[in-house]
């Protein structure tokens, strides 16, 4: 029953079925993946300040996987978006404008796109030229924007890959710029 169970977590983290081994001690006993929270019905990352989180897989807009293990010794932004969202249409251009000009001082930033259309996200993207990554968000990302109410949703990780800011509101452009403290 144990080993079912952590089946369907690493199914919902979207991980192949091999990775299940990596769950279970040699005693057979079941382990919790970091900042991954196990309930009865289903299991969802839960992103604490001062912790490690579980980054779960990712596909940017043109269908490639994002590595989590490349921005290892990087700071690393994470935001959910949607293209209808106009605090976000404010403050997206503060945070490529961001990423440009810091991005060889070794900060990262991926984009979560909540839109219900992948066009309508891509449309969006296009017409204004932003060179962050981007995906969308799948069922595990949508548990993790559902933690907190609002857009965008924006979560800073240090080069060690410890949560050390959440913003769930518009930034303005001196906030954003404060995000350098991190580098």
């Amino acid at each position: 029953m144990k080993r079912r169970f952590a089946i369907q977590v690493i199914a919902k983290l979207g991980l192949s079925t091999a990775a299940a081994g990596a769950f279970f001690e040699a005693s057979g006993r079941p382990l919790q993946p970091v900042g991954v929270t196990a309930r009865s019905d289903a299991a969802e990352p839960i992103w604490k300040l001062g912790e490690p989180a579980a980054l779960p897989p990712l596909v940017r807009m043109n269908g490639s996987k994002i590595e989590w293990p490349l921005y290892r010794g990087k700071v690393l932004i994470v935001m959910f978006w949607a293209s209808w969202c106009p605090f976000c249409a404010r403050q997206n251009p503060l945070l490529d404008q961001l990423y440009r000009g810091h991005r060889d001082r070794g900060l990262a930033v991926v984009t979560v796109s909540i839109d219900k259309s992948e066009e309508a996200a891509r449309q969006y993207l296009l017409k204004h030229g932003y060179q962050f990554e981007c995906g969308m968000a799948t069922a595990v990302w949508q548990a993790i924007y559902r933690q907190r109410k609002g857009l965008p949703q924006l979560f800073v990780f240090d080069r060690a890959g410890v949560l050390r800011q959440i913003e769930v509101r518009e930034m303005l452009d001196d906030e954003i710029e404060e995000l350098t403290r991190y580098l």
